[in-house]
């Protein structure tokens, strides 16, 4: 929606890029392109070298990779690449069962399959499976422990390492941690891992409350307990908290200040664990809590901009006055916008440049360090990419064709340049869309 952080975009806004500065790129037609109908179930992998879509209708579905046909179902749901992008799962019906298909084969028959997922390095996948009664967790195809219901699959990140939820019949739950029940209780969820997957996490529920729970040990008492958070060294402990009449947050055995509301997605650590943030709410307005000190108050602050550089005291978030946004940083506020690209602000790999896309009016511009770049009709869904010396890539529409554009320099026309960029080196690489045919490009920068 135009004027607010979650807005709409357009079926050639599914975009992200980079220019080849000459205005020239290496094409090679790959295949078929998305066509209108299925561009609202297109996906792209993290590094952007592919896609995936969905198209027909009723029971005759097709599933395209990369503008190649890959099968023909009665039904295709929940189709995911994996991190690195090297794999494609997806599950499909056929007459009345379920299956879950790895690169193009199948799995076993299941009457319903649920939270399908890779683990964050790709080289595993896990699911759901089964029906009522009966409704164990999957693991690369084979079963785990079997339960009345399943929920809250969760990899460590190098992918060693498995937590989820059991309930049996009786409504008792179990918190399975590398296959072995570890807790049992009245209620368990929020499992998760540590950055380095030493501590497994979860909140659990005994009859005086409800408690964080790491590695076996339990926190205090309270009326409620946000998921668990683990700073990217290891060295803190975090997690919001209720008493019944305040919300606050717990570094380390240490409560903080008290607010009305923790706001999803709750903390946020800076990659060097050097600062810790989160937005808080009392009454109507919202702020900005870092480090235990409390920044200006807002009608709303986006809770999907706040973000923290990867080293350095850099900060930013989108937040709004009525009807008009500002994006706040270490300087204060910047200029009042209507609108601010989703995905965005964002700050380079060394924290020393900002961006984001600010909506003036029916036009579109990026904002590099509080400079105002050219004017487009749109800058698509997918947020800028950093070319290095202050540079940054991103996608733009003007009369009706989308460019790529490094700096100022603008690459070729298309009918949309979909999913993310990759830079190796000099070299550049993507996916566009002309007249109908999906195309690999590179180029040099």
């Amino acid at each position: 929606m135009r004027g607010s952080i979650a807005r709409g975009v357009g079926l050639a806004a599914v975009v992200a890029g980079l220019a080849t500065g000459s205005g020239r790129a290496e094409e090679v037609d790959i295949g078929i392109a998305p066509t209108p109908d299925s561009w609202s179930r297109l996906i792209v992998s993290d590094r952007g070298l592919h896609a995936a879509w969905v198209s027909g209708a009723g029971n005759r579905q097709q599933l395209v990779r990369d503008g190649k046909v890959v099968g023909v179902f009665a039904s295709v749901r929940g189709a995911l690449f994996s991190p690195d992008g090297d794999h494609l799962a997806w599950t499909a019906r056929r007459d009345d069962t379920w299956q879950v298909w790895i690169d193009g084969r199948p799995g076993c028959d299941y009457s319903a399959v649920t939270d399908l997922q890779f683990s964050p390095e790709g080289s595993h996948w896990a699911c759901i499976a089964g029906g009522s009664g009966y409704c164990p967790v999957v693991v690369d195809g084979r079963t785990q422990h079997s339960f009345a219901w399943s929920e809250d699959v969760a990899f460590s990140a190098d992918g060693k390492r498995l937590a989820y939820i059991g309930i049996s019949p009786d409504g008792r739950y179990s918190l399975v941690v590398d296959g072995r029940t570890v807790w049992q209780g009245d209620k368990a969820a929020s499992p998760a891992f540590s950055t380095n997957g030493r501590h497994a996490l979860a909140v659990v529920w005994l009859r005086d409350g409800q408690h964080a729970w790491r590695d076996g040990e339990l926190g205090p008492a309270l009326v409620g307990v946000g998921r668990p958070l683990m700073s990217p060294d290891d060295a803190h402990f975090v997690y919001g908290a209720s008493d019944g009449r305040h919300q606050f947050l717990i570094e380390d055995g240490r409560p903080g200040g008290n607010y009305d509301f923790i706001m999803n997605p709750g903390p946020v650590f800076a990659a060097d664990s050097r600062h810790l943030a989160y937005i808080a709410r009392t009454g109507s307005r919202e702020q900005v809590v870092i480090d235990g000190r409390a920044g200006a108050t807002f009608d709303r602050i986006d809770p999907l901009s706040l973000t923290l550089a990867a080293s350095g005291d850099g900060f930013a978030y989108a937040a709004s006055r009525g009807r008009r946004w500002v994006v706040v940083d270490a300087k204060g506020p910047g200029p009042e916008i209507d609108g601010v690209q989703s995905g965005t602000p964002l700050f380079s790999p060394d924290g020393a440049s900002l961006v984001y896309g600010a909506q003036l009016g029916d036009k579109w511009r990026l904002c590099i360090d509080r400079l105002m770049q050219p004017a487009f009709d749109d800058l698509g869904h997918f947020p800028p990419a950093y070319s290095g010396n202050g540079r940054w890539i991103y996608a733009a529409k003007e009369n009706g064709r989308w460019f790529v554009i490094d700096g100022h320099e603008h690459g070729p026309a298309y009918d949309a340049v979909i999913g993310h960029a990759v830079i190796a080196g000099s070299e550049i690489r993507y996916l566009a869309a002309r007249n109908g045919r999906l195309l690999s490009c590179s180029g040099r920068r």
